[in-house]
């Protein structure tokens, strides 16, 4: 069996490594159409204990540690202080992506600078077209199979599987050195609900060692405006760099395959259901997938029974905490700020069955665990 990944962010790297490790396939092939692994950089970066049980490279990324979070609403006045169970963490992704590329670099063949035009379904194959400067083509049977890991663009998705994500902002952050760095707390992220920076979304400033904040915001409408009014917050007395990329808040489809051709990560919607992030979720559905075929590999079957039996136990896992949190979601979405503060504490009941399945970030496994303080 041939596995071709298309995209080698991190949900294209850790399937890569979970197919690799089951021993089932022979021969992996990811296609990466920028020129190094880990760019453009676009992603936060925080990730609880499980992400770094599950990718332990990222150990060796790590640029803070948080117990804290503070929610801050209009003029600044804090609604509500909560304390995390276990530490959670701001990793380096693209670290990580490197790392975890240099691990893999001996079993896969991951070639940058190539970009995937189109997917060409067949009844009995799937043809991949390359970019004309690519000098590799690739063909592959009903036996094999295709992963898209292309990200937030979606546009295998919407030409194969007709979904594109309809809820999305646009998300914009730098690194920088700040006067008011030392005042902040190390161990305590700091997230604003305030409609002056960001309409549909939230804003974040995380502070890291070396007098370093990382701040940043989701918005739809006058991006540039409202991250220079939230830069000039934290005083900063130089921007290291700027990044971001699209956030998105949709659910993930009920179908995500056609044929022998698997879609996950961004492509999908496999996100947390509250923040739009998705390494975590990366984590947890490259190891499902590689239980996937480790289980169902040996009975060789063809690629495209693969490919649904996969998307079948991928589907149920990320939709089950998607509908658990859009009760929570809307009211954070639609409330005032403390409106959002109580009702955040009431409706976590709803959560709790759903998110006993892994301890997801700061969701609400651990809800009679953290204290809470509402001012």
């Amino acid at each position: 069996m041939h596995v071709v990944i298309i995209g080698a962010g991190i949900a294209g790297l850790l399937a890569a490594r979970e197919i690799i490790n089951t021993g089932v396939v022979s021969n992996v092939t990811i296609f990466e159409e920028d020129s190094s692994i880990g760019k453009p950089e676009h992603c936060t970066g925080i990730v609880s204990e499980n992400f770094l049980r599950l990718v332990p490279e990222a150990r060796d990324c790590i640029l803070g540690k948080y117990k804290y979070m503070e929610i801050i609403g209009k003029d600044f006045k804090t609604i509500a202080e909560l304390k995390f169970r276990n530490y959670i963490y701001m990793i380096d992704r693209a670290a990580v992506e490197q790392k975890v590329a240099e691990k893999i670099l001996d079993k896969a063949l991951i070639l940058t600078r190539t970009k995937v035009t189109d997917i060409l379904v067949h009844k009995d194959s799937v043809k991949i077209i390359l970019s004309e400067q690519s000098k590799y083509s690739q063909s592959l049977s009903k036996q094999d199979i295709v992963i898209v890991c292309e990200g937030a663009r979606q546009y295998f998705a919407r030409k194969l599987l007709g979904f594109s994500s309809r809820k999305y902002v646009y998300g914009i952050q730098c690194d920088c050195k700040s006067y008011i760095r030392k005042e902040m707390h190390e161990d305590t992220i700091y997230i604003l609900y305030d409609r002056k920076f960001s309409d549909l979304y939230f804003s974040w400033i995380v502070p890291q060692d070396n007098d370093i904040v990382r701040v940043g915001l989701g918005a739809h409408k006058l991006l540039k405006q409202r991250f220079e009014m939230l830069t000039r917050l934290v005083k900063p007395i130089k921007v290291l760099k700027v990044f971001g990329g699209k956030i998105l808040l949709d659910k993930c489809p009920d179908k995500i395959y056609v044929k022998n051709v698997l879609f996950m990560g961004d492509s999908v919607n496999f996100i947390k259901p509250m923040t739009g992030g998705g390494n975590s979720i990366c984590a947890f559905t490259a190891r499902i997938l590689g239980k996937c075929i480790s289980n169902f590999g040996k009975y060789y079957l063809d690629g495209v029974s693969l490919a649904r039996l996969c998307a079948i136990s991928l589907v149920r896992f990320v939709r089950s905490l998607q509908h658990g949190a859009d009760t929570l979601y809307d009211l954070i979405m639609r409330s005032t700020l403390r409106d959002v503060a109580l009702d955040l504490l009431s409706c976590f009941r709803f959560v709790i069955p759903v998110f006993d399945i892994q301890d997801f970030d700061i969701q609400a496994r651990y809800v009679e665990k953290i204290s809470v303080r509402i001012i």
